[in-house]
Formats: structure tokens, sequence, C-alpha cells
């Protein structure tokens, strides 16, 4: 025999659904808040970056060496940058590793795949090679790469050695490597420890 459940039981339920509805609303908006926040972040980033490197150009007949404090400047700016991919990356994957334990504890999980596109194809961690080929990623590289012809510009400018400008470009990829490395190795820990909570 069935039991019927009471009003009291029935808004009760009510209550929780759309709780877990709002909650998952809330990450759901958090990683779009954040993916805007890196997005602004960047443009600002590169207007500075082409405002100051185009001012450099221009007054070229000027010692160099009077530019080296805007060069310091972007070179701190840029590692600001970097910092701050990471830093989002990081609260991107918390956000989103509840939002698929929300969706899969309701049953819809299967829809959430693309947020964590290794638990589409059944992978229960993200390795390496999912990590590099991100959006994210690639906004890292973007930075790094920055900082790398940042740094290969006052090394090749104010010491003369193209030798070791090159070097620092180069060294500029494991790094890269390592960064997105750490990055996975730290989202899996992150949707580790959100399963577990529950």
């Amino acid at each position: 025999m069935v039991r019927k459940m009471s009003e009291s039981e029935q808004g009760r339920r009510q209550l929780n659904e759309d709780l877990i509805k709002s909650i998952f609303e809330q990450h759901w908006l958090q990683i779009r808040h954040i993916e805007s926040e890196r997005l602004w972040f960047t443009n600002i980033y590169a207007a500075i970056m082409a405002g100051v490197l185009a001012f450099i150009t221009k007054g070229a007949e000027i010692s160099l060496e009077f530019y080296a404090p805007l060069l310091f400047f972007l070179i701190l700016l840029t590692i600001i940058g970097i910092i701050v991919v990471v830093r989002l990356g990081l609260a991107f994957y918390q956000h989103a590793a509840y939002a698929l334990l929300i969706a899969e504890t309701i049953g819809v999980g299967k829809y959430m795949g693309a947020l964590w596109r290794w638990k589409a194809i059944g992978k229960e961690e993200r390795n390496l090679r999912d990590a590099l080929f991100t959006v994210a990623a690639m906004f890292l590289l973007f930075y790094m790469v920055s900082l790398g012809g940042l740094l290969t510009m006052i090394f090749y400018i104010y010491i003369g050695l193209s030798a070791i400008s090159f070097l620092t470009f180069v060294l500029i990829i494991p790094i890269f490597v390592a960064v997105i490395r750490w990055q996975n190795k730290k989202s899996n820990e992150i949707m580790q420890r959100v399963k577990s909570s529950l």
C-alpha cells in the first residue's frame, strides 16, 4: 500500500528541490562570472601592453634605458596576469565540480559532461593532455609567451646576449607545462574533495 505524502512533506520536498535548483544556478552563475573576469582582465592587459609597446616604438630615438621602468611594469603586470588566470581557473574548477555533482545527484549529469570533458568519456580524472587543450590553458599560454617575450627583450636590449634571450624564451614552455600539470593536479583534488564532502 502506497502512503500519500502529507502537505507538509510535499512542501518540504518542493523546498528542497527549489533550494537545490538555486544552489546549482549560483554555481553556474559563478562559472560564467569567472569566465567574464578572465576575459576582461586579459582585454585590459592587452590594451595596456599594446599602448606601452606602441609608446616605446614611437620614441625609439630616445635612449632605451629610459623605457626600462615601463618594461619592468609590463613584466610585473604579466606575472599578476598569470596569477589571476591560475587563481580563476581553480575557482572555476571548484564551482564546476559542485555544479556537476548537483547535476549528477538530480539525474541530469550526462548533460553536464562537457563542463568536465573527460567525464563525458567516462574518465575519473583529467590527464595532462586533457588539461593542455583547454581555453584556460590558452589564456595561461598567452601570458607566459608575453612574459617570455618581455624577458627576451630585456635581456637582448640591456645585456646584449642573444643566446640568453633565446634561452629565456625557450624556458617558458617547460614552465608553462609545469604550471598546467600543477593546476591539473589541483583540479583533480578539488573534484575528489567535492565528491567526498557529500
